[in-house]
């Protein structure tokens, strides 16, 4: 399920929610091959804090592991 979710909706912003609250949008460049590992690389990254506060992320992206604790992952049009 993890690869192909990826693979049909390449191109796609996303919006992955972290257990904590945490909000991350940006574009899903790379992601692991392992559904076990589950790890997301998001590019073009902006950060929304549980407080409400908005952080763009400065270089390519953010690289969400499987320590990242990842509750949902929202594809967007």
């Amino acid at each position: 399920m993890w690869q192909g979710v990826f693979s049909a909706y390449r191109g796609k912003w996303l919006l992955v929610t972290l257990k904590d609250g945490t909000e991350i949008l940006g574009y899903p460049d790379f992601y692991s091959d392992d559904f076990q590992k589950r790890e997301l690389f998001v590019a073009s990254a902006t950060i929304k804090f549980k407080d409400g506060k908005k952080e763009d992320i400065e270089g390519p992206g953010i690289l969400l592991t499987e320590k990242s604790d990842i509750k949902h992952i929202q594809f967007l049009n």
